[in-house]
């Protein structure tokens, strides 16, 4: 599970793709299984995280 996570970290991090195209590129069979995983690891939301990264960017 770590290891799709950190893949779709990156994901979110380097791309404007929907959240629902990168949980499946991660390996997920839908957006809310994703996201269950991804708040387990890291405290929130792949929206949120993606959100919180683009705000560092500027």
């Amino acid at each position: 599970m770590r290891r799709r996570v950190e893949h779709a970290r990156t994901l979110l991090e380097s791309t404007t793709q929907p959240i629902k195209t990168i949980a499946r590129a991660a390996g997920y069979e839908d957006e809310s299984s994703f996201g269950k995983a991804f708040r387990k690891l890291t405290l929130m939301s792949p929206q949120t995280y993606r959100a919180r990264r683009m705000e560092r960017a500027v």
